[in-house]
């Protein structure tokens, strides 16, 4: 007999609903592309700050993802990197989240354990799915293509 996860009939609406911005940042308003990077891996968020900072781009991290979700209805941001497989929350979980509640978003799901599973996910959701680890250049060339301006309701 198989039990039922905590988290299954998890929903971020409740815990959420008070946390919706007045006057949220649009893309209009920023002059540079915006990422956040949510990994429960605080070194690995570092890692790619260090790297996509490297290159121009203004990135904001954050471990947990509820505090993601957080910052996301504070500040606009072009792009989401987001690791799959997260205590508590799950990035998947987050994604769908972020994707409902931004119509347009871009997001990259990123995981250490990318079984078959996780990857039907992410084509079901219509993300890109990098396996950790990856190579940089492979990253950043899909991070190039997805930031690139698009509309999207915020």
């Amino acid at each position: 007999m198989s039990r039922a996860h905590p988290l299954d009939n998890f929903s971020f609406r409740p815990e959420f609903s008070s946390f919706r911005a007045n006057s949220p940042i649009h893309e209009s308003e920023c002059d540079f592309m915006r990422i956040l990077v949510v990994d429960d891996d605080k070194v690995f968020c570092q890692l790619l700050v260090e790297l996509l900072e490297s290159r121009g781009y203004e990135v904001d991290w954050t471990s947990r993802a509820l505090k993601a979700f957080k910052m996301s209805q504070r500040n606009y941001y072009e792009l989401f990197v987001i690791d799959a497989r997260m205590p508590i929350i799950p990035g998947t979980q987050l994604a769908e989240e972020l994707k409902e509640q931004f119509p347009g978003a871009k997001i990259i799901l990123i995981s250490a354990f990318a079984d078959k599973s996780l990857k039907n996910q992410a084509t079901e959701l219509g993300i890109p799915l990098l396996c950790k680890p990856f190579v940089n250049e492979a990253f950043l060339d899909l991070v190039a293509k997805l930031a690139t301006p698009s509309p999207r309701n915020h």
